[in-house]
């Protein structure tokens, strides 16, 4: 597990194996970065970079979601018509394996 300091920029790249046949760059998403505090920070689609098809980089300042370990709640909007809305809500959670001190 890394180790870093409040306050540092911590560079991630946001990636998801494709789904039902489509990349990340198909459908939209969004990602909370949070540790044990109530602090959240919410970034879309439209706040990273995209990298390729399937990888987008984000940068995360530590100094918005507090010490602990940081974590990331992913929320993606898939295309599906059996769905209302025309969408199904994927979420999946990760670790990042940072710890902020």
């Amino acid at each position: 597990m890394d180790i870093v300091d409040i306050g540092t920029e911590v560079k991630l790249n946001v990636h998801l194996d494709p789904t039902d046949g489509l990349h990340m760059s198909g459908y939209d998403f969004a990602v909370d970065f949070y540790t044990f505090t109530d602090n959240r920070l919410t970034l879309t689609k439209e706040d990273m970079t995209q990298i390729d098809d399937d990888n987008y980089s984000v940068i995360v300042d530590t100094a918005k979601v507090g010490c602990g370990e940081l974590k990331a709640k992913i929320t993606a909007y898939i295309p599906d018509s059996d769905c209302k809305d025309n969408y199904r809500k994927e979420i999946l959670s990760v670790s990042t394996d940072i710890k902020i001190k």
